[in-house]
């Protein structure tokens, strides 16, 4: 573990209060031009992007990333330009997707630290023995950070790789790197790991155009963001990086709000709980009485409506579960002019005999909305009504989840879902801000962590 880079790291930091990590990875193929001067132009041209961008973000982006094409297309010396100009700007890190043996990766990281690079990232599969360990001795070495790469923000991570998180969680930690790597697209991967490492650095990708939105990985334990497209693409790259870091602020402020408000009215409390399935439970969410309280109620409608707004979603139609998922639907539907039905808890006896209480035609895309998640059941159970109408669902939004599974259930149906919180973040508030006791916390996250998988209750 090197300290000198996690001292750079929070140097950095400090003097930028950003949390942002910017990915390098420009549309640059000098290959695509046949005269080797033609490339070489390009490649300076791009270069001097580059610098400029970079420039033009000091003080708003905390550290850089920067990937395989880049480095394809410019080559290590001009990456080594790069670096030296903003040597005193950022802390850089290089994703040169490194999975190879360790001979392999060493020879790799040599000269992608001798070119000034602060850290690296290394995927985790390939186990410590013979592979990460070779690295980590040379960063520790040459006073260089490693990052663990545990999960991947793509759909199709959740196939295979994903379902081995823990273990590579673990893996990585046992070969002693500075910190993870962990998709914010996958917030409850990114609690979990927190809860598990709290003194690592997470860096989370996936924020922006892959689908997350700013701050949200933020608000799950993670320690940066790592935004690419999203500020090195816009129109003023440095204006877009400050609006990122306000609704980043925002982001933060309304969560804490909600969560010391949700306390405050006696939404969450903790002891011992029975939970319908039979099971015990060191604490309780009941957010059924939340439209009693009008102020707690605009905050919470209000975070849902924001954080839709911000990920850009496409949906006709907003879908209510009973029961606390029904006045919460209504409204966010009310304030984004979507027309609303709601999923009831068990078929009618008499008339349609149907679980579903308002419009939906065929092909339309609905956005299912409840107040918390567990394993998830009452929501597949209300994906599976729609889709039985005719209903097309791609996501399923909540207020909390308790990390108990919900989110791979439904991924595993083809259905993402949107937490505005977890357990765990909800939780961290409230001891922060003396709400419930040192022992009582760490009692709730022992529980998460030791329930995760169980059935819903």
């Amino acid at each position: 573990m090197s300290k000198t880079f996690l001292k750079l790291v929070a140097d950095i930091t400090k003097r930028t209060d950003s949390r942002i990590v910017l990915a390098l990875d420009p549309p640059f193929n000098p290959y695509s031009l046949k005269k080797p001067e033609e490339r070489q132009r390009e490649r300076l041209n791009t270069a001097n992007r580059v610098k400029s961008l970079l420039a033009e973000l000091d003080g708003l982006v905390s550290g850089v990333k920067i990937g395989l094409p880049l480095i394809f297309g410019l080559g290590l010396d001009l990456v080594e330009e790069i670096i030296n100009a903003s040597r005193k700007s950022y802390f850089f890190i290089c994703d040169p997707k490194m999975a190879d043996i360790g001979h392999i990766n060493g020879l790799e990281a040599a000269q992608l630290f001798d070119v000034g690079f602060d850290a690296l990232i290394i995927h985790a599969a390939v186990g410590i023995k013979g592979g990460i360990d070779e690295v980590v001795s040379l960063a520790e070495e040459m006073d260089k950070g490693v990052l663990g790469l545990c999960a991947m923000s793509h759909p199709g991570a959740s196939e295979h790789l994903n379902k081995h998180f823990n273990e590579l969680l673990e893996i990585a930690a046992r070969a002693g790197v500075d910190g993870f790597v962990v998709p914010a697209t996958y917030p409850h991967l990114i609690t979990s790991a927190k809860n598990a490492y709290p003194s690592s650095i997470i860096f989370a990708p996936g924020v922006g155009t892959q689908g997350a939105s700013f701050g949200s990985a933020l608000a799950a334990g993670a320690d940066y963001e790592i935004i690419g497209r999203s500020i090195s693409q816009a129109p003023s790259p440095a204006a877009r990086a400050r609006e990122i870091l306000r609704e980043i602020k925002e982001t933060g402020v309304s969560i804490q709000k909600i969560a010391l408000a949700l306390a405050k009215h006696h939404c969450v409390m903790v002891g011992e709980f029975k939970l319908t399935s039979g099971l015990m439970s060191p604490y309780y969410i009941d957010l059924r009485a939340t439209p009693s309280h009008q102020e707690l109620f605009d905050l919470i409608t209000s975070a849902y409506v924001a954080e839709l707004k911000s990920l850009g979603l496409s949906f006709d139609r907003i879908a209510g579960v009973a029961t606390a998922g029904v006045p919460i639907g209504a409204l966010v539907a009310y304030k984004l002019q979507k027309p609303f039905l709601y999923i009831r808890r068990e078929e009618r006896t008499h008339g349609t005999k149907s679980l579903i209480e308002g419009v939906i035609n065929p092909g339309d895309t609905v956005l299912i909305v409840d107040d918390a998640v567990t394993t998830g059941g009452s929501l597949l159970k209300a994906i599976e009504a729609i889709r039985e109408r005719g209903g097309r669902v791609e996501y399923a939004m909540v207020l909390v989840d308790r990390e108990q599974g919900g989110a791979q259930n439904l991924a595993q149906k083809g259905v993402k879902l949107i937490s505005l919180m977890t357990a765990s973040r909800l939780m961290q508030e409230l001891y922060r801000h003396g709400f419930i006791s040192k022992e009582d916390y760490e009692k709730v996250i022992r529980y998460i962590q030791e329930s995760k998988g169980a059935q819903a209750p």
